[in-house]
């Protein structure tokens, strides 16, 4: 028995939902009618939709002191996060402003980078072997020459929130073992390519198990030389904030436990979908609605 299901490595921030009718265009005006202060942040978000579907859950990213930092921790606290592996505080915390659209329900997000980098010395060996799954998103993707080898060594599973190619990205998304891309990493990496021929190229391009998440299409994963694809199920979509988040928690938690890949990935799917429901990122599914879990007898 490992200490945690899932350790989350990469980005923490806070994030303010502003909620408009539709999308306004450039240098116009537009009432605001709704407004959310939320914690953000890919692992972040993750960490706190595994825990809250019950998994061991713990984040390791930098915060800063003060009070968008402060609320951040408290958010990842309130839903069971352990926040131990945590470097010192340092730094500035950042701060998403993410645009909903009532009509659409898709979102715009502009986001104020991450001011300090995670390092290696951030990341302690001796954490690796606690976890069955470490979730790494693009603030640690150029930790991870480091953290692969570690983790294979100490039998855990890397799963990666991969969110953009950038030149390169072989030598660091290559490395783990469940690549979960999203549409536009298919694009920059292979341009031109459908999402399909895209992905048989990602497959024999990286070391792990490949798939990608297509919004309101689910995800597709290429899976024993061949597509699959994992329909999202139909829900009211208020706001998409987080979804592709939650879905990389779900995924994480679930292989954790041992589900079997289609299983896992179906499941996390249908997960992502149910947050769309609410406004911002930690609009969680409850406990009944998540269930079946997959890794629970039937």
């Amino acid at each position: 028995m490992r200490r945690y299901d899932v350790v989350c490595i990469g980005r923490a921030c806070v994030d303010e939902i502003l909620v408009v009718d539709s999308f306004p265009a450039e240098d116009t005006k537009a009432p605001l009618r709704e407004r959310l202060t939320e914690g953000g942040g890919q692992a972040s978000t993750a960490a706190c939709l595994a825990a809250h579907l019950g998994g061991r859950v713990a984040f390791l990213g930098v915060l800063g002191e003060d009070a968008p930092g402060r609320f951040a921790r408290q958010r990842m606290a309130r839903f069971g996060v352990d926040l131990g592996p945590c470097p010192r505080p340092r730094g500035r915390t950042p701060v998403a402003f993410c645009l909903a659209s009532r009509a659409t329900g898709s979102r715009t997000i502009v986001y104020e980078p991450s001011a300090e980098p995670l390092t290696e010395r951030d990341v302690p060996p001796s954490l690796i072997p606690e976890a069955s799954v470490i979730l790494v998103d693009p603030q640690a993707e150029h930790l991870l020459p480091y953290l692969a080898p570690l983790c294979r060594q100490a039998g855990t599973l890397v799963v990666a929130d991969a969110e953009h190619a950038r030149p390169g990205w072989e030598r660091t998304w290559g490395l783990v073992d469940v690549l979960a891309a999203g549409s536009s990493f298919l694009a920059e990496a292979f341009p031109g390519l459908s999402p399909v021929a895209a992905l048989e190229r990602l497959g024999t391009a990286a070391r792990g198990l490949c798939l990608a998440t297509l919004g309101p299409d689910g995800a597709l994963a290429w899976i024993d030389g061949k597509p699959r694809r994992f329909p999202a199920p139909r829900v009211e979509v208020r706001d998409t904030t987080g979804a592709g988040d939650a879905f990389h928690g779900a995924l994480a938690l679930a292989l954790a436990r041992g589900v079997a890949v289609p299983a896992a990935i179906g499941w996390a799917v249908r997960v992502a979908s149910l947050c769309c429901r609410g406004l911002g990122g930690r609009s969680f599914p409850g406990l009944d609605e998540a269930r079946p879990f997959p890794w629970e007898p039937r």
